[in-house]
């Protein structure tokens, strides 16, 4: 009997890459899916709170329409107690400034109201410090209701890359919320108090 032979195949050499570079193309890979999450977030965020206060639409309108007014319910008040202010004329309404610098809790900036009427105010911010200067604004709506008013809070301003990280990481959403509440809970108690 003749010896059977046996055909062996050579495949070519698998390569394998070592485990270390597997594990930096898996975290470069996670890493470039999480830069496209947070870039695909708009540029562009809007808070809104709103609450009911039993007073009219003209105990209230003083109260936002005057920034000397401010510290008695602005919920960022009550965070530096040693806040500087300065206020520029005139003291209410359109064109009423006024310029802050506190701990690193409240910033610094300067605000401006740029529209007031029986409605609406429309304030915009320059707020900096931490960090570089943002333009942030806010937009208070008055809605009377016989005896009562529904005051609307907006706080709206536009992301760069940083701050839209914060945003969904570190949950500033949540927390610029409350801080929107907190200050119409406080508007509602020195209005409704001031009856």
């Amino acid at each position: 009997m003749l010896p059977v032979e046996t055909a062996v195949t050579i495949s070519p050499a698998v390569k394998t890459f070592p485990l270390g570079i597997k594990i930096l193309i898996i975290f470069v890979i996670i890493i470039g899916v999480a830069l496209l999450f947070v870039t695909s977030q708009p540029d562009q965020y809007t808070v809104e709170r709103e609450i009911t206060i039993a007073v009219p639409e003209a105990k209230i309108f003083p109260q936002v329409n005057n920034f000397h007014n401010w510290a008695d319910w602005s919920p960022w008040e009550k965070l530096d107690p040693s806040i500087k202010k300065t206020f520029e004329k005139p003291d209410a309404g359109v064109g009423a400034v006024c310029n802050w610098i506190g701990n690193e809790r409240v910033g610094s900036g300067k605000m401006v109201i740029t529209e007031s009427d029986v409605e609406h105010i429309n304030v915009e911010l320059d707020y900096g410090y931490p960090g570089p200067v943002k333009k942030i604004g806010y937009t208070f709506q008055f809605m009377p209701n016989g005896r009562e008013t529904l005051v609307k809070w907006h706080l709206y301003g536009y992301d760069d890359f940083s701050a839209k990280c914060t945003h969904l990481f570190a949950g500033l959403d949540k927390t610029l919320a409350e801080d929107l509440q907190n200050g119409l809970e406080q508007l509602k108690a020195v209005t409704e108090a001031a009856k």
